[in-house]
């Protein structure tokens, strides 16, 4: 009985089952069958997906608002053009229709971030690009979140729909804010064993996520770690400087996103899936080509290849609205700002970027330079000094081994870090004082923590700190130039070579 009972079900919803097609847990594209499901809707408009229950929960919270009150040309009309003057806002639109654009333009994930003052219209900007694909509160998330709250929106929506998480001030932890950074550009989920010990397939997403902040995102990245090339931060005002008259447009652009939305989504994803649209891969593949050339150009290029993709997709929404979706075209005033806009983020970018590298260079001649060098006999009370001077770094001869130990004064290092932008100063420098790498003193006298040594003295704390960049030092420099020197260099020239 349950035999026939369940052919009969299949005859008669044969047209609404996908057959050969298991569920998907994902919504967007799906790249074994040329879909994208937006909603519980698949196009191109004769496609057929079904979707796992989580997915099926999540496809709920996109949807267009009632026809019968709303259309494109409404939210057109009341959320778009008044963010048109505003390259901020405008931006955070073109960066949320720009989704779906990732996967096939084969590019990685990366997080665009609002960063301006409280009280601005961060929010509203924030509701104008979510309106794009449904109501704001629905389609929008929050840093309250853990790691795994975050990687299961990012499974879900992994197709190709953003994630949009609120002001990172909403974050309990700001700890988590690199890891997701990471995941969403890294683009799948740890690699996991089988029971019967294979490898299980990872979960993989390709999107966009958008964010705000009171400040650059890329400040809560670890410094040298990469995920700043990850981030792209567009600081200032996003409706203009505060005023009666802007905060009576960010309340109506609040309003009006709340009540029209989700057609602009729509029409972005049949525009890319219908043959009739006139759109074509070939020709996305040639401006995303042209777009990228245009943001390469400056200084720090080898920076610059990488983070063209951001500004490069949001001038690829703003091309494909304007020429297939019926956006109005940007004049040129308002093109103009748009572009100042991007390469100003791009420039702010590449400069963050080569902080690090620019420290190098300071530091590799702060190392080099017998300007600033002290010397001082043994252990004690002896100031850091030089020629009455206080002097914050330099050769010190700590336990009567002649083995060398860089020693620095921290209240002056905390500064020389902070002016160099290098973050976590306090934290790397107390680590290398437990393992017998440096002294530290905030009074300018010799202090060290230390442990017996195991196996012969330790790296000395400007060999960590270089191998932590990247750098080579001639450690001759730390030595006088006498025989005595020349033969205590000789002792130690493999240890140190």
């Amino acid at each position: 009985e349950l035999t026939a009972y369940l052919y009969a079900f299949k005859a008669e919803n044969a047209s609404s089952i996908a057959s050969g097609m298991p569920p998907s847990s994902q919504l967007g594209w799906s790249t074994d069958y040329d879909v994208f499901m937006l909603g519980t809707l698949g196009f191109p408009t004769n496609a057929a997906q079904q979707l796992t229950p989580s997915a099926a929960r999540e496809a709920e919270r996109f949807k267009t608002s009632s026809p019968e009150q709303s259309s494109f040309g409404h939210w057109v009309q009341d959320v778009y053009i008044p963010c048109m003057d505003y390259p901020n806002a405008l931006a955070t639109i073109f960066a949320s229709l720009a989704t779906p654009l990732v996967a096939r333009l084969n590019t990685e994930g990366l997080t665009y971030c609002l960063a301006a003052d409280p009280g601005t219209g961060k929010t509203t900007a924030m509701n104008a690009a979510a309106s794009v694909w449904g109501r704001p509160d629905r389609v929008s998330s929050s840093w309250d979140s853990t790691q795994s709250g975050a990687q299961a929106a990012m499974i879900l929506r992994g197709g190709g729909l953003p994630i949009m998480l609120g002001d990172t001030k909403d974050c309990r932890n700001p700890e988590l804010i690199q890891p997701v950074v990471y995941a969403i550009a890294n683009g799948h989920s740890r690699e996991r064993a089988t029971i019967d010990g294979g490898r299980a397939k990872s979960d993989t997403w390709r999107l966009l996520c958008i964010t705000s902040s009171d400040q650059k995102l890329a400040h809560f990245i670890s410094e040298g770690s990469g995920g700043a090339a990850r981030v792209f931060d567009m600081v200032g005002y996003p409706f203009g400087d505060r005023s009666e008259e802007r905060k009576a447009l960010t309340d109506q652009v609040n309003q009006q996103s709340h009540i029209h939305y989700g057609w602009a989504g729509y029409r972005m994803i049949d525009c890319l899936t219908n043959k009739d649209s006139g759109f074509t891969w070939e020709w996305a593949r040639s401006y995303w080509k042209m777009w990228q050339e245009r943001y390469t150009k400056g200084p720090g290029s080898d920076y610059r290849l990488r983070m063209a993709r951001a500004p490069a997709l949001i001038q690829m929404a703003r091309n494909i609205g304007e020429m297939y979706l019926g956006l109005p075209e940007l004049d040129t005033e308002q093109s103009d700002r748009l572009d100042r806009l991007l390469v100003r983020s791009m420039d702010g970018a590449v400069a963050h970027l080569d902080r690090v590298a620019n420290f190098k260079n300071r530091l590799q001649s702060m190392l080099s330079s017998s300007a600033s060098r002290f010397y001082a006999p043994s252990m004690g009370t002896t100031a850091f000094a030089q020629g009455g001077r206080p002097s914050w770094y330099g050769f010190y001869s700590l336990f009567g081994n002649d083995v060398p130990t860089v020693c620095f004064i921290i209240t002056e290092v905390k500064k020389y870090f902070e002016d160099a932008g290098v973050m976590e100063w306090r934290a790397r420098f107390e680590d290398l004082a437990k393992n017998n790498m440096c002294v530290l003193s905030d009074s300018g006298q010799a202090t060290v923590q230390r442990r017996p040594f195991k196996n012969g003295p330790r790296p000395m704390v400007y060999q960590v700190i270089l191998s932590e960049l990247g750098m080579e030092v001639d450690l001759s420099v730390f030595y006088e130039k006498s025989e005595e020197d020349e033969q205590r260099r000789y002792r130690h020239k493999d240890k140190y070579s």
